[in-house]
C-alpha cells in the first residue's frame, strides 16, 4: 500500500491523470483486501471522477465493478447490484462483452448472497449465452461450475450433473 501511495504522489506531480486513476483503483483493491471498504470506495469515486473527465467509459465501468465488489464485501447488496447494473450499462455501449459476462457472473454472487437462487441462475445463464457466443473456455468452465454448485445446493442433482459434465 505504501508503494502505491508513493506512486500516486509521483503520478500526480507529473500530471498524468490516467495513471493517477489507475493507481487509485489499485489502492482501492488493496484496501478491500484489508477490509477497509469505505476508504477503498472513496478512492474509487476519485478514480471514476478522473476517468469521467477523460471520457474513458470502459475504465469508469471497471471502477463501478470494483465498487460493486467492495459494496458486496461490506454487505450492501442492493448498492452492489446497482453498481453492477451501471457498469453493464456503460460496457454495453462499448461492446465490452468479456467484462459484461464477468459482471453477470458477479450479479449471480450478489443474488446468492440475497438467497435468491432463481435470479442467480438467470444471471449465470445470461453469462453462459455470452461466453458461448464467443467460445470463451475459461468463462464457460467457471459458469458451468457455478451453475453445478447452485443446482447441487438446491437438490437439483440432474441439472448439477449436466453442468459438471460441461465444465
Amino acid at each position: 500500500k505504501r508503494l502505491l501511495t508513493h506512486a500516486l504522489k509521483l503520478w500526480r506531480e507529473w500530471g498524468d491523470d490516467f495513471a493517477v486513476a489507475r493507481v487509485l483503483r489499485h489502492l482501492s483493491k488493496a484496501n478491500r483486501s484489508m477490509g477497509h471498504y469505505e476508504e477503498g470506495m472513496r478512492l474509487l469515486e476519485g478514480a471514476s471522477e478522473i476517468l469521467g473527465r477523460l471520457g474513458d467509459v470502459v475504465e469508469q465501468a471497471r471502477c463501478l465493478i470494483d465498487l460493486s465488489w467492495s459494496l458486496h464485501s461490506s454487505e450492501r447488496l442492493d448498492a452492489a447490484e446497482e453498481a453492477a447494473f451501471c457498469a453493464i450499462g456503460l460496457l454495453s455501449k462499448k461492446g465490452e462483452w468479456y467484462l459484461i459476462c464477468d459482471s453477470h457472473r458477479f450479479l449471480c454472487k450478489i443474488y446468492r448472497s440475497k438467497c435468491n437462487t432463481e435470479r442467480a441462475i438467470r444471471y449465470l445463464e445470461t453469462a453462459l449465452k455470452i461466453a458461448s457466443s464467443f467460445n470463451w473456455h475459461n468463462q464457460l468452465h467457471r459458469i458451468h461450475r457455478s451453475l453445478a454448485k447452485l443446482f447441487l445446493e438446491n437438490g437439483r442433482f440432474d441439472d448439477a450433473q449436466t453442468h459438471v459434465e460441461h465444465a
